[in-house]
């Protein structure tokens, strides 16, 4: 049984990695946490979007700045063999970003439905991030990111850049791709 709960986890987790916007449960402002809104604000803060970016004396790899960690984290949850190195690559990152928030960022473990906060807390102070005094910075760092106009890189008029709504919650509600 325990087998089989991983499998359908990790092909769970699979799933999401490649879906635009389904992710935590949780609110900001009242709307759904979002993997990609999420993501982007990292990415945006960590490296300006630089997917070649080494940071905190060499420990930081990538867009995200994903350190050895996080990318073991992710392998246990994933059942994968991803690499430091591969955080170079933005789309391997964001799957370890997105498996590593489902590892630690749950109603089970905070006793509550997760925010956007307690996902960047996590994100930047490791699993019990969400607690600690230091992560509160960055999450007002990132919390102004969202209040900006055009966050997330989008260009003005340019829909290829339009961010789909991010709907999905544990309320019932659907994927902004009706999934």
């Amino acid at each position: 049984m325990k087998t089989l709960c991983v499998k359908l986890t990790a092909l769970l987790l699979m799933l999401t990695c490649g879906l635009p916007c389904w992710g935590l449960a949780g609110s900001i402002d009242g709307s759904p946490v979002c993997y990609d809104k999420l993501f982007r604000a990292v990415c945006k803060v960590e490296s300006d979007n630089n997917p070649k970016a080494i940071g905190d004396k060499g420990r930081s790899y990538g867009i995200a700045q994903i350190q050895k960690e996080a990318v073991r984290d992710a392998n246990d949850t994933l059942r994968t063999r991803y690499t430091h190195e591969d955080c170079f690559d933005p789309a391997l990152s964001r799957k370890i970003f997105v498996a590593y928030l489902s590892r630690y960022c749950t109603e089970k473990r905070l006793g509550r439905e997760p925010t956007m906060e307690d996902a960047s807390r996590i994100w930047n102070g490791g699993p019990n991030g969400y607690k600690k005094q230091a992560t509160i910075k960055y999450w007002q760092k990132l919390s102004a990111y969202f209040h900006k106009p055009n966050a997330g890189g989008q260009r003005a008029g340019d829909s290829r850049y339009a961010e789909p709504p991010c709907s999905q919650s544990k309320s019932g509600g659907k994927r902004h791709d009706g999934i």
